[in-house]
């Protein structure tokens, strides 16, 4: 029931929402995905396999042949062999379905964790039937598939270590497989495999040995085919998320890396820090001279970083930075790849921002590794994660919509403080703890170290975080005394 009713509700708030967007004439990929800036470079190398055989993006350069892992791509790949005058349809009911199955599992992860029919229902419910987790259903990225993938991994692996069968390891190898190779920060969830087969194995050493090659084998197989592939084409290890490459003319260069590495040492919004850059970027290609580019970037910096860094000197990296994107332009129009006199001077802009990330940190070491990271933690938290465009734009101000954003950013924040407690009070059960320190480590890795995050990161881990969450509830529930108000009468 429980995934025949999320399967229902996904498709009316899916298909609801692309009413409205049609409505207001923004344009769908095959008209039936939302377009973002991401999306084509995870679709172009289906394209383009179907086209001349060869697995790249539509960018010159080598980065182009690995710029995404291939999972997605070969998702979509799939649904355009299938279907070729309408793959977006049947990839989108495809993620529909993925999500209605992955509710129902998410149903049995919750009774598991809890041990409370009522409180699996609610987790259930609150996921699968409300429009809570189901906002990247209608979009070609990789969180339209990896919350699902995520769950489908961690369920086979509980299935092991109760029932202690090989086939549900192998499972969730399978499985791991998948979801690595479609979101390769993921892998962080592959330690739990080690961890179940301990559980499992710890008794007998070399069967351990034996069930832990085989699963990590299976694992780690399609990735490493695939890093093998891009080191016979680059020549050496590219790294699981190569987006920066020293020969493609686009934005993402190195240059761009450290202004971001930069930009980290006061954790901005991901948007905001891209408006400034891509405010040089514009500027550069159009040969707009009215616009004080440079000027605009430098009023994104704060004043304390401006303090502590030195005016002159951020304005000087910035204005370098500028001058260096002139020269790129020409190469960016032309399609062409950058010559090396290029790599040369973008190497003197990336030493300039390298040093004031440095002295940053030096100087304002609390804003750097506490403060900062915070207010990401805090970002990635506050929301309500209705995302879809009908809640954000045309119910926006609407009482009923009010009441329902606030009552899921109530959810949603409660969710980030309540993971916490839970690796507390699970600290005895050694799986459940290891699931939810996985989960925890990976808040902490796009708050700390990625910080350049969006709301889409967390979704991988929203249906844990729901689960744990309820968990802390059901544990508080059972500790409040119920007053009992029946009399005993004597009978004589």
């Amino acid at each position: 029931m429980i995934g025949l009713a999320s399967l229902l509700f996904a498709m009316l708030f899916n298909f609801l929402n692309t009413h409205f967007l049609n409505s207001d004439g923004i344009e769908l990929r095959g008209g039936q995905m939302v377009v973002t800036a991401d999306d084509a470079s995870y679709l172009s190398p289906a394209d383009n396999f179907l086209a001349d055989g060869q697995w790249r993006s539509h960018q010159p350069g080598q980065n182009s042949y690995y710029l995404r892992s291939p999972g997605y791509g070969c998702i979509y790949l799939f649904f355009k062999i299938l279907f070729p005058h309408n793959p977006f349809l049947w990839l989108r009911i495809f993620q529909i379905l993925l999500f209605a199955v992955s509710s129902a599992l998410l149903y049995e992860m919750a009774k598991w964790f809890t041990d409370n029919e009522l409180a699996s229902t609610c987790v259930a419910v609150v996921y699968g039937c409300t429009p809570f987790a189901c906002g990247f259903l209608s979009y070609t990225l990789t969180e339209g598939v990896t919350p699902a993938f995520v769950i489908f991994y961690l369920y086979t692996l509980v299935r092991y270590v109760q029932k202690r069968e090989t086939r549900h390891l192998l499972l969730s190898a399978v499985t791991f497989a998948f979801l690595f190779v479609i979101r390769p920060v993921l892998g962080i969830f592959l330690p739990l495999q080690i961890v179940a087969v301990w559980l499992v194995c710890k008794r007998s050493p070399s069967r351990f040995v034996a069930c832990s090659a085989v699963a990590l084998c299976l694992a780690l197989l399609p990735m490493s085919m695939w890093q093998v592939r891009n080191w016979q084409i680059s020549g050496r290890f590219v790294g699981l998320h190569p987006i920066y490459s020293t020969d493609s003319p686009d934005l993402f260069r190195p240059a761009h890396k450290s202004a971001w590495n930069f930009a980290k040492t006061w954790s901005p919004r991901g948007d905001e820090f891209h408006s400034s850059i891509q405010a040089l970027w514009t500027s550069s290609v159009n040969g707009d001279s009215t616009f004080d580019a440079v000027g605009y970037a430098v009023s994104k910096v704060p004043p304390k970083v401006l303090d502590c860094a030195g005016s002159e000197s951020v304005r000087k990296a910035y204005s370098d930075y500028y001058r260096l994107l002139r020269w790129q332009a020409p190469f960016f129009k032309n399609g062409e790849t950058v010559p090396d006199w290029f790599v040369e001077r973008e190497k003197l802009v990336v030493s300039q921002f390298d040093a004031l990330t440095h002295i940053v940190r030096a100087k304002c070491p609390f804003m750097y590794h506490l403060s900062g990271p915070m207010c990401v933690y805090g970002r990635l938290s506050l929301h309500s994660n209705l995302s879809m465009y009908m809640f954000q734009k045309t119910f926006r101000g609407n009482a009923v919509m009010e009441f329902f954003r606030f009552l899921f950013l109530a959810i949603h924040f409660s969710l980030f403080v309540l993971i916490w407690v839970t690796l507390v009070q699970n600290r005895r059960d050694r799986f459940k703890f290891a699931v939810v320190a996985v989960v925890a480590f990976y808040l902490v890795y796009l708050a700390w170290f990625q910080r350049g995050i969006e709301e889409r990161y967390t979704l991988p881990v929203l249906p844990m975080l729901l689960v744990s969450a309820t968990d802390v509830v059901v544990r508080f529930a059972k500790k409040i005394p119920i007053r009992n108000t029946d009399r005993d009468y004597e009978i004589n």
